[in-house]
């Protein structure tokens, strides 16, 4: 199998790698039910529809590539799901202790308790971080996926 990409003609113009990034666009688009995008992706490369026609949908594609790399990705959505309080968490001794499971764009990342501050009784982290944050969230912590502060937010959240 050649290593060589074949062009067809009518997407003279564009380098392999943006017919690439077309196709691969109006897939996901496909997938994702947005018949829009699918429809605009599929005009790119249209070998039977005018020049101006093919020549607009590139320009706006291309234009949304170069939007899409400039960007920064978006910032992550870190929830949590409380799993026990008080007495059933793993500080029963201490009737404020709240049990989570952590969630990073909806993927588990790792389960935590965190105890009511002495002075206003907020929730929030104890100790030294093996303390409250079982070994997949300190790995996630320490890659600097979440912060302690975001881990502590989504749970008073969750507490809600």
């Amino acid at each position: 199998m050649p290593d060589v990409l074949h062009v067809p003609p009518h997407t003279e113009g564009l380098t392999e790698d943006q017919v690439g990034d077309i196709g691969l666009m109006g897939l996901c688009a496909f997938a994702a039910g947005d018949n829009v995008m699918t429809g605009l992706c599929a005009r790119a490369l249209n070998p039977n529809i005018t020049t101006s026609q093919r020549d607009w949908a590139r320009v706006m594609l291309l234009a949304a590539l170069d939007h899409l790399r400039s960007s920064p990705p978006p910032a992550p959505t870190i929830t949590a799901k409380i799993t026990a309080r008080g007495p059933r968490s793993t500080v029963p001794n201490n009737a404020g202790a709240v049990d989570a499971t952590v969630y990073v764009d909806g993927r588990h990342v790792g389960d935590c308790t965190l105890l009511p501050r002495q002075y206003d009784g907020r929730l929030d982290v104890w100790g030294e971080l093996d303390h409250w944050a079982d070994d997949s969230l300190r790995t996630a912590l320490d890659a600097g996926t979440l912060s302690a502060d975001d881990v502590v937010e989504a749970v008073i959240a969750a507490d809600r």
